[in-house]
């Protein structure tokens, strides 16, 4: 807050920047995606807490930078601290205003989930429900988002990697997401029993965006094996994803072509 009242000119003078630059390029739609878009952009921001580790000689250790989501009550399909279906969804404003802030996010979940405490073969909803502290209490309870979070969780990473030119976490993390993609090879084809971010009832063996959120997770822990040059990985999960896509279009078209019989189309093409 100090920092921001001694230099309150140029902060004012940015904001106003930015202000700007997100609503032409919203504007290039509309004007209700423009105002849909600076408001978002404020939540997002609000959402988030920036922590920088201290050391034992109370320095500060400017490489140790974690950044923590408000718990938001019952937004999405889980609420807690950094709750990874909110994280999913607000991901692409902290890719576009800077990318790092993702890998922020994501770095305490992965931290914790790469731990020997870690025991469910699938991603945690969050780290927990004590906000301000992200404590990871129920961090090992079972819960039935394991493709939607799992495949969240890997493409985040992906995005992150991909936008930032930063390979860190995945090569800090490549096990655990890994781990999670082989669950998803095991389960993304025909999820049953699974909830997803949009759908709150639990799924038959044929759920549509289940089935291919999952399948992007697949193909992007192939392009993610890219990264520690793992070439056995980056083909296996390659070649899977494009088997189960496949089956999956066969899966979900109606007889005569005309139609999905669950769910809209998602565009794959950029993964895949």
């Amino acid at each position: 807050v100090r920092a921001v009242v001694d230099d309150y000119t140029n902060v004012l003078s940015a904001a106003i920047e930015l202000d700007a630059k997100i609503t032409s390029a919203g504007l290039a739609y509309s004007q209700s995606y423009a105002d849909l878009l600076t408001l978002a952009t404020r939540q997002a921001l609000a959402a988030l807490d920036v922590t920088l580790a201290q050391n034992a000689d109370g320095t500060w250790n400017s490489t140790d930078i974690k950044a923590i989501m408000k718990n938001l009550g019952s937004v999405g399909a889980t609420s807690g601290v950094n709750a990874v279906d909110v994280m999913y969804a607000a991901f692409p404003i902290y890719l576009y205003l800077n990318p790092e802030l993702g890998g922020y996010l994501l770095a305490p979940l992965l931290e914790d989930q790469q731990s020997g405490q870690y025991q469910l073969p699938y991603a945690a909803q969050n780290l927990g429900f004590a906000y301000p502290n992200a404590t990871a209490d129920g961090l090992n309870q079972q819960h039935q988002l394991g493709v939607e979070e799992s495949a969240n969780m890997i493409l985040m990473t992906l995005a992150h990697a991909q936008n930032s030119g930063n390979g860190t976490l995945v090569s800090h993390h490549y096990t655990v997401l890994k781990s999670w993609a082989d669950f998803l090879v095991q389960t993304a084809l025909t999820p049953s029993n699974q909830l997803s971010a949009d759908k709150q009832t639990l799924s038959s063996s044929n759920n549509t965006n289940v089935a291919l959120k999952g399948i992007l997770g697949i193909a992007a822990m192939g392009k993610i094996s890219v990264y520690p040059g793992v070439k056995d990985d980056e083909g296996k999960y390659t070649s899977t994803a494009q088997s189960y896509i496949s089956q999956w279009v066969s899966l979900t078209t109606a007889s005569d072509n005309s139609h999905l019989l669950n769910h809209e189309w998602t565009d794959v093409q950029s993964v895949l």
